[in-house]
């Protein structure tokens, strides 16, 4: 295709899994263009949009990430208090899904969990006890820089 700017605007409205794997294996213009185009990288994750490109107050969880790792992922009608399941996730099912994603160069490592980021990771604990209850918080603000390893390899 001679016109990158329509290829562009097709690839944006295709769903991400095709973009992460199949389209970028179409050609070499492909694949450059996805990981060239601000637009294909913001529908991935993979850079941030900001809040004046989206709705305000408006937040929408990345959904692959999502789909797989579903037991981090709150839902409305899971309880307040919820134990993690690993064995849950598709990664554990067997060795080779599991080596597809402990890989270095796995593409969820470089993805945005939502859009726009968070900014902050705020906890909340409540105690209840016979003395009286008592509550806590925290938070943290989020770097948008990959996190590192001690020896400067990123995690």
């Amino acid at each position: 295709m001679d016109t990158p700017e329509i290829l562009e605007m097709i690839l944006a409205g295709t769903d991400m899994r095709t973009l992460l794997t199949s389209a970028q294996r179409v050609c070499r213009n492909w694949a450059s263009l996805i990981r060239n185009s601000r637009s294909i990288q913001k529908t991935l994750f993979f850079i941030p949009i900001k809040d004046s490109e989206w709705g305000i107050g408006q937040k929408i969880p990345n959904p692959l990430l999502m789909e797989t790792f579903a037991s981090f992922f709150p839902t409305k009608n899971r309880p307040d208090s919820y134990q993690f399941d690993f064995s849950d996730l598709v990664m554990t099912r067997d060795a080779s899904t599991l080596a597809q994603f402990i890989r270095a160069d796995a593409s969820w490592r470089k993805m945005l969990v939502q859009q726009p980021p968070i900014s902050k990771i705020g906890l909340f604990h409540i105690s209840y006890e016979i003395g009286g209850d008592s509550a806590e918080s925290a938070s943290i603000l989020v770097s948008l820089q990959p996190a590192r390893r001690p020896d400067s390899k990123v995690w």
